[in-house]
């Protein structure tokens, strides 16, 4: 491993695990972009999700007293249904035109809440099922499964504590069972060089403490804003990776 691959997947690593504190989501979001221009894609899939669990374990010890668990478990029920076909995707398909369908969808979406439009949803067992299968389905295959459900927390108008901390359980579980289906699709068969993911562990904790200090200091508007604003980024990565 050269210092150079180091030094990028660790400010990846470094900003990404501190965004999700933060937020208590996007760590994909952010580290996937940096990691891919210094690693295969499906290597850099498979090592952002064993670190995505490491930062989530801590934050969910956190968290433990204020995650609703229905609303969890009820998302997390449509992201193990989603998984497996996604995992299936990663191994068989091209993924370019669904990357580029979502990340338009997802730019959609973001610009309709920007204006404060929302769509109200009648049936919210339903609604977290489907958001949580979507999710379950790009999150496998492309390691970005958060988009799809900050935009559906945020269509609900959840306060942000209790989205955050949601969120950080929800994607703590989905983390863990996406790594369990792609370890038995066979793609962590990918991953060759092991002591980069321990290398890396430092700047994730690292990141876990800064974030927790600053999501003390952020009031509910603009962490709306700072939702938003990783969902758009989001679809734009994904626009620029389909089209790449």
């Amino acid at each position: 491993m050269s210092l150079t691959i180091y030094a990028v997947a660790a400010l990846a690593v470094l900003a990404a695990s501190f965004f999700t504190t933060v937020s208590g989501f996007g760590f994909a979001l952010i580290a996937l972009p940096l990691l891919t221009c210094v690693l295969s894609v499906k290597t850099a899939v498979i090592l952002v999700l064993v670190l995505s669990i490491a930062a989530r374990s801590f934050n969910m010890l956190q968290t433990r007293s204020s995650w609703q668990g229905r609303v969890v478990f009820t998302l997390f029920s449509g992201s193990m249904i989603g998984a497996l076909p996604g995992a299936l995707a990663l191994k068989y398909l091209p993924m370019a035109e669904a990357e580029l369908l979502l990340g338009g969808v997802i730019l959609l979406a973001a610009f309709f809440m920007n204006r404060h439009t929302y769509f109200p949803v009648q049936n919210k067992k339903l609604g977290r099922l489907a958001a949580g299968f979507v999710s379950g389905l790009f999150g496998t295959a492309t390691g970005v499964s958060g988009p799809p459900i900050v935009l559906y927390c945020l269509n609900e108008g959840m306060e942000k504590s209790a989205m955050r901390s949601n969120m950080i359980w929800y994607f703590g579980l989905q983390s863990f069972f996406t790594l369990l289906v792609n370890y038995w699709a066979g793609n962590t068969k990918t991953v060759t060089d092991w002591l980069l993911l321990t290398a890396l562990l430092p700047a994730m904790f690292l990141g876990v403490v800064l974030g927790n200090r600053a999501f003390k200091k952020i009031d509910q508007a603009l962490f709306q804003k700072l939702a938003l604003a990783a969902v758009a980024a989001g679809g734009v990565s994904l626009l620029v990776h389909g089209l790449l």
